[in-house]
Order: structure tokens, then sequence, then C-alpha cells
């Protein structure tokens, strides 16, 4: 695939840009940096050709000044029906491509999960992360991204970038639910399952301030708060002045395989709001953007 850009710029190699959020962040990058992405077909460029699921790196690797890892089997369903699927894309192959760039001295970017912090207070130990896992019913997706933060952590020349619940231009439910509520519809919201929401412009402004300020270490992003999906139903509610009493109350617990959603909500949003020099937005900050 050609470069976005031209050649006098740095080179930035994106996995994972065709992706909802890698797509922003070409967007939002092409200004300023040479990008190039990455893509499976291999009938076309072969140097840029790369699956997550197979052992050769990009051929092109070497080539770059950064080289970001946004690509990820996102679905918590799927890496629980298919764990080695998640563990070679989620943990495996950003780990390797990580040693490969920290050797020769390149910058390497991965895009983790706030599913990881469930495993933030254990040791590096990764038969006590599985056990927690297996205890606690944390996602197996949760599980890979934890473990692969570890690992690339420990090299120099690395960013891990962990993201809440990324809010894309598209995003069914929430619209939905705008359009119910405003239509006088009661709508079911779960009140013990919490959100804190980061909209992917804010995503994409953080991850440029990285790649200018060359920070290193775990960046955390998300909303300033966490809402219960109730909270954000009553909110809507009262944005398109519908009354609140249309939002039903139900339990996440008694409806939902817990493995298959986020546990937590808000992360330590410091770095983030250090290096942004700018406050970040509520969670309904974000939710009002569907209005």
């Amino acid at each position: 695939m050609t470069p976005h850009g031209s050649n006098e710029r740095r080179r930035l190699l994106v996995i994972g840009g065709s992706g909802g959020v890698g797509a922003h962040l070409v967007a939002a990058l092409s200004d300023r940096w040479a990008i190039t992405t990455t893509q499976r077909n291999s009938s076309q460029d072969q140097s840029t050709f790369f699956d997550a699921m197979h052992g050769a790196s990009p051929k092109l690797l070497k080539e770059f000044d950064v080289v970001m890892y946004v690509a990820g089997v996102t679905s918590l369903k799927v890496c629980e029906e298919d764990v080695a699927r998640s563990e070679v894309v989620n943990q495996l192959t950003p780990t390797r491509l990580a040693q490969e760039c920290s050797l020769r001295g390149q910058k390497f970017i991965f895009f983790s999960s706030n599913a990881a912090s469930e495993f933030d207070s254990l040791t590096t130990s990764e038969s006590i992360a599985v056990q927690h896992q297996r205890r606690r019913g944390a996602s197996t997706y949760g599980l890979h991204k934890a473990l692969a933060e570890r690992a690339i952590l420990e090299l120099p020349h690395v960013t891990v970038i962990r993201l809440s619940k990324v809010a894309l231009p598209v995003w069914p439910l929430i619209q939905t639910w705008f359009r119910r509520l405003a239509n006088g519809e009661a709508i079911d919201a779960f009140e013990d399952h919490y959100v804190s929401p980061i909209d992917v412009n804010t995503v994409c402004k953080a991850t440029s301030r990285v790649l200018e300020t060359q920070m290193g270490g775990l960046v955390e992003l998300s909303a300033v708060d966490e809402l219960s999906y109730a909270e954000i139903g009553r909110g809507i509610a009262r944005i398109v002045g519908s009354s609140e009493s249309l939002i039903v109350p139900v339990s996440a617990d008694a409806n939902l395989d817990l493995r298959h959603v986020m546990r937590s909500g808000r992360l330590n949003t410091s770095r983030a709001q250090e290096l942004l020099d700018e406050p970040l937005p509520t969670s309904m900050d974000v939710i009002a953007q569907y209005s």
C-alpha cells in the first residue's frame, strides 16, 4: 500500500489501520507522518502483507521510525470461543513485534484495553494471571491484553495506550436510545454495568501527543467519570426532554455472561491529562455527541 503523505516526514507503520480506531488514527496523523498500513490480502503489495495469526513480520518493518499495533480480536465473545486466536493476535504477535522493534531502537506503540486492568494487582507470573482469570471470570481478551502489556512494558522505546470504550461516530445502542426516548418509548438499561467512554477524536489527539513527545510507559485514556447504562439512559432522557421514568433498570449480572463485557470503566487518566494539557470529557459529554 502506498504511504500516506510525503517521504520527507517521519515514517509510521500502522498495523490494523483499517479497523475502527485504526482508520481514524491514520486520517488524523497523516498530515504530519508518512503512514503505511498493513493489509491482509496477499495478492496486493507483498511488502505490506501481514496477518497477525502468521509468524512472519511485515517485510518492511525495519523501514519505519515508529510501529503502531492497533490490530486485535476485540470481541470478548469471540475471544472466549477461540482462545488460541486471541492469544496469538492480542498477546504473542504484538509482544514479538515489540521485541523486534526494541532491538532496533524503533518506537513501538501498543493499543490495549481497560479489560487488562482486571490484572493490575497481580504479579508478572502468567500462571497466576490465568488462575485469577478462571477464578474471577475475567475475560480471555483482558488476560491476553494484560500479558502483552506486561511483556512490552519491560522493553525500551515502547508505549502502551490503554483505552476504555472508544466512542466511534456510529454507536448503534446509544443512537437507538436517543431515537426511542425522543419518541417516548421505554428502554431497558443495566444499572450494575458501567462504562467510561472516550471519543475517538480524543484518542487521536492523545496518540499524536505520544508521538510528538515520545512519552513511554503506560498511558490510560477514558472519560473522567464512569456511569451505569441506566444513568446514561436517564441522561439521554434529560437531553431529549423525556421522562426519566422511561428507563427500566435491569441487572447485568442476571442477564449477561460477564466474560463477554468489560468489567471496569474509568481508568487512571493522570498521565493522559498531563499529555493533552486539557480536561478530558465526562461520560455524558461523549454521549451527548450522538444527540
